[in-house]
């Protein structure tokens, strides 16, 4: 073979890692997030399939301005999410249609579902959980859902 073509070969090689490389850290379509508002007080189910993190706040008063954006940003970086639930922290507990609320610490939960295990997620502090625990006072938890 000659070295024309071993060059032209190696420059395809080359231009292909580069594409592919390219299309996973920069997707050239933004992903889209359907926002819904869930009640997770009677009995709520998580899906049974795939892999569960959860990020570990350190105080109730910890949280994540714009879950969206954040998912994106994951996105971006090669991990794509195909749920998550989100709840701010608080330090009280107000049901809905009610103006007393219980004078509790509601711990900040951000909890991520990915169809098959990634290590990378650990980069970003998530831990891996077998399935996520019940949220507490979880009357107002924000959903995002990965339109396909």
């Amino acid at each position: 073979m000659s070295n024309l073509v071993k060059t032209i070969i190696g420059f395809i090689f080359v231009f292909l890692m580069i594409t592919c490389q390219k299309q996973i850290t920069n997707p050239k379509e933004k992903p889209i997030y359907t926002v819904t508002f869930e009640d997770h007080t009677s009995g709520y189910s998580f899906p049974s399939d795939g892999v569960y993190y959860e990020y570990p706040f350190s105080s109730y008063t910890e949280k994540i301005e714009n879950g969206e954006e954040f998912l994106i940003n994951l996105y971006n970086q090669g991990i794509i999410i195909i749920d998550a639930w989100y709840q701010a922290g608080s330090n009280m507990c107000v049901p809905p249609g009610s103006d007393i609320g219980m004078t509790v610490i509601v711990e900040p939960r951000f909890i991520i579902l990915l169809e098959s295990e990634d290590n990378s997620v650990a980069y970003y502090n998530f831990q891996q959980v077998e399935s996520p625990s019940s949220i507490f006072c979880g009357y107002y938890v924000t959903r995002y859902t990965l339109k396909r």
